[in-house]
């Protein structure tokens, strides 16, 4: 009763999705039938539905798309649905057409897995000698070689297993790319999770995916299938193969190929539309956090002004808060206003040298060294590790200077570039620079803060 209730729900019009409300009407019917001239199954069709669905059972997904119910088969009912339809034997067993299938992949294989060129080229003339020798043939004799009808019914029976196997394959694809969803769900489930472990989780299980055989196939597939012209032509020789009159007979109760692009399509769009509400969950899962954290640091300010508020009325004796330094400001209206690029106009055309570069001047020019703003930042970073300030002076003693004064001005530049860094003209500090590891040199220079984020 279920296999032929799945079947007739999705098989008998090759569907990937049914409406439920189709899907109740369809099985009532159904079941109607099964229970003539005695009731045999007594369930309501939505009872049986809800119990195929169930984590016991697992045949069918109910899901919520579209503001609708809609049910769809599971990777494992498609694969039992399968088996059954293959039992389902034909008139005849094609074995000359699989033969020829193995035999043609068994040759690509070895032809398209060789990356010598010269070998490549040979196949190629061979190719080409064998088609050269078929347009002689033809035109000398005016006959064309083609298939009988018993090798046509053949290659026709196994293109239509080749298409019902990739639409069942499509439901294992899909449930892997469901895999990466339930990552979400099962992260988001877990107590004082980090939403940058979330994104890493998803990142990662997303990335093995796609960088895998399933993945990387179906992507070479997807492209294809989204070409238009390549629709147009896979159309035209579907349309012309239904066309032949030696298939008539079987074209006509068989109309899965005719339909293949737009089941294809709508499978493929599935997947796609999976990978949609992934995004969109984590987009609702980070938008959740940033609420949370908006909402603690409006209770953090709140009870800031509430304790500002005590101490106006009730001050005490000493001071409340040291702060080191001169207080930095940040206000809108202190950013400038927008102020285009200036593009330079030269006049003058470069002129080719009269003489070549010296040697000596190409070993200067080889030997400009360049100074790397990460190492500068990595050094920061570890200074500030257990510290909320450092000036350039403490940090140049830990981390002493090897590329001299240009490695100076650049620990300034990015203090000066870089919130919450900041340089403070109206001090300044004496820092001595070792100058080809004998001479000390001292610059007088701005007194720099570098201060942590959180300081």
């Amino acid at each position: 009763m279920v296999v032929s209730a799945l079947y007739r729900l999705f098989k008998r019009k090759q569907q990937l999705s049914v409406a439920y409300d189709e899907a109740l009407e369809i099985l009532d019917g159904h079941l109607g039938v099964l229970n003539e001239p005695e009731p045999v199954y007594r369930l309501a069709p939505n009872e049986y539905l809800k119990q195929w669905a169930d984590d016991q059972h697992r045949w069918i997904r109910i899901i919520r798309r579209d503001n609708a119910d809609w049910v769809e088969l599971t990777p494992d009912a498609e694969r039992a649905i399968g088996w059954v339809e293959d039992l389902n034997r034909r008139s005849f067993i094609g074995t000359e057409s699989r033969f020829m299938s193995v035999v043609q992949l068994l040759s690509e294989l070895t032809t398209r897995s060789v990356a010598d060129p010269e070998q490549r080229i040979r196949e190629l003339e061979s190719q080409r000698r064998r088609i050269d020798e078929e347009i002689k043939r033809i035109q000398q004799t005016g006959e064309v070689e083609r298939l009988t009808a018993t090798q046509l019914i053949e290659r026709f029976f196994q293109a239509e297993d080749n298409a019902r196997q990739l639409l069942r394959d499509f439901a294992a694809v899909e449930d892997s790319f469901r895999g990466v969803a339930r990552v979400v769900r099962d992260a988001q489930l877990q107590e004082g999770v980090r939403k940058g472990s979330v994104l890493e989780a998803v990142l990662d299980s997303e990335e093995r995916l796609r960088d895998s055989d399933e993945g990387r196939s179906f992507d070479a597939f997807w492209q294809f299938l989204r070409s238009p012209q390549r629709q147009r032509d896979l159309e035209a020789l579907i349309e012309a193969v239904y066309a032949l009159p030696d298939l008539k007979a079987y074209t006509e109760q068989s109309p899965l190929l005719r339909r293949m692009i737009s089941y294809l399509l709508d499978a493929g769009n599935k997947i796609v539309q999976s990978n949609q509400r992934l995004a969109a969950q984590l987009r609702r899962m980070l938008d959740q956090a940033h609420l949370e954290e908006s909402r603690r640091v409006r209770v953090l300010i709140a009870s800031v002004k509430r304790a500002a508020h005590g101490l106006a009325t009730n001050p005490p004796d000493g001071p409340i808060l040291h702060l080191e330094g001169s207080p930095h400001m940040q206000f809108v209206m202190d950013r400038p206003l927008w102020t285009p690029t200036i593009q330079a106009e030269f006049d003058v055309i470069p002129q080719i040298a009269s003489s070549a570069l010296s040697e000596t001047a190409l070993t200067e020019l080889a030997a400009t060294f360049y100074i790397s703003e990460d190492v500068l930042f990595d050094r920061i970073e570890r200074m500030l590790a257990d510290r909320d300030v450092v000036t350039l002076g403490q940090l140049t003693e830990r981390f002493q200077i090897e590329q001299g004064l240009a490695e100076l001005v650049s620990y300034v530049a990015l203090a000066s570039k870089t919130p919450p860094h900041r340089v403070l003209g109206d001090q300044y500090e004496v820092i001595t620079v070792r100058v080809d590891d004998e001479i000390l040199r001292d610059y007088t220079v701005p007194l720099v803060e570098f201060r942590r984020n959180d300081a």
